[in-house]
């Protein structure tokens, strides 16, 4: 436990000193949060006359790809903190101290809030949510969403042999992913 509390206090402390990468997931996630909120303005006064990638479903389209985008960073913070784990598995014990410093350090000021504050800024100026429930329910899922694509790139991060083929298949991945998930079919061509 105390291992775990002293690894995981060095992560938060370097985060926090990482200035650059922080900047690269707060401003972008405020900047796009607020600029989905004033394109899509008032979505339901558009009554349904919106089409395509001008109601909700641009909106979510958007947000996707945003919050994947963002998670890119986690290959190579991954990589960096495998390479961390191999020397000094020694010193701070096992496995576990390590997972929960990473859950400190990268999930919680990386993974969740700036996904949070891109939907929650969105949903907000946009209107797009009917009720505060499903508004917290749309930025749960958007934060879900940040966490899975970048899981999966932690995953992509430890058994790619450098940072460069481990952005470029998580980038790969990420657009496959945005291809198949059903925003680029034609609702005409749905079965009931």
């Amino acid at each position: 436990a105390r291992a775990a509390a002293l690894l995981a206090a060095r992560e938060w402390r370097g985060v926090r000193r990482d200035v650059p990468l922080l900047a690269l997931h707060y401003v972008p996630a405020v900047a796009v949060g607020l600029t989905l909120g004033l394109v899509f303005d008032d979505l339901d006064a558009r009554n349904g006359t919106a089409a395509g990638i001008q109601d909700r479903l641009g909106l979510g389209f958007v947000i996707c790809a945003a919050i994947g985008l963002s998670a890119l960073s986690a290959p190579p913070r991954f990589r960096r903190a495998a390479r961390l784990l191999a020397r000094e598995r020694d010193s701070y014990g096992a496995v576990p101290a390590f997972f929960a410093s990473a859950v400190v350090g990268d999930v919680l000021p990386l993974r969740l809030l700036p996904p949070a504050l891109t939907a929650g800024l969105a949903m907000a100026f946009s209107r797009a949510a009917t009720t505060w429930s499903h508004g917290i329910l749309f930025v749960l899922a958007a934060a879900q969403l940040h966490y899975a694509f970048a899981a999966t790139g932690r995953f992509i991060g430890s058994v790619a042999p450098s940072d460069s083929v481990a952005n470029a298949a998580a980038s790969l991945l990420f657009l496959f992913n945005l291809l198949l998930c059903g925003f680029f079919v034609a609702p005409d061509d749905l079965s009931p």
